[in-house]
C-alpha cells in the first residue's frame, strides 16, 4: 500500500514536469512564437560562443532546436519539451516526451 502511494506521487511529479515542458501560450499560435523566440535565442547563443556556426546553420539542409526538461526521481523518470525543426525554411513544430518507469541509478 505505502508502496503504490509512493509510486503515484512520483508519477503525478513526472506529469508536472511534463506539463511545464510545453509552449507557453493557448492558441497553435501563441505556442509557434513562443517556440521562435526560443529558436532565435538559442540560435543568437550558439553565434555568439562560435561565430562560424553561422555558416554552417545557412549551409546545412536542415537544423532542429528543442528545449527540454528530465527530472528523475529515485526509480520515475520523465521528460519532454519542444522545438522546430527547419529545413528549406520551413519549419515543422514538435512536441516531446519520456516517461520512464524504471531506470538505472546512474
Amino acid at each position: 500500500m505505502l508502496q503504490q502511494r509512493i509510486f503515484q506521487i512520483l508519477l503525478a511529479c513526472a506529469l508536472l514536469v511534463l506539463a511545464g515542458c510545453t509552449a507557453t501560450g493557448t492558441t497553435s499560435a501563441d505556442k509557434r512564437a513562443t517556440i521562435e523566440q526560443m529558436h532565435d535565442q538559442v540560435l543568437r547563443d550558439i553565434y555568439a560562443v562560435s561565430p562560424q556556426a553561422r555558416s554552417h546553420v545557412s549551409s546545412s539542409p536542415g537544423y532542429a532546436v528543442f528545449s527540454n526538461t528530465q527530472l528523475k526521481i529515485f526509480l520515475v523518470a520523465a521528460g519532454g519539451g519542444f522545438g522546430v525543426a527547419k529545413s528549406g525554411g520551413r519549419p515543422t513544430y514538435m512536441k516531446m516526451g519520456k516517461p520512464v518507469l524504471v531506470s538505472g541509478w546512474g
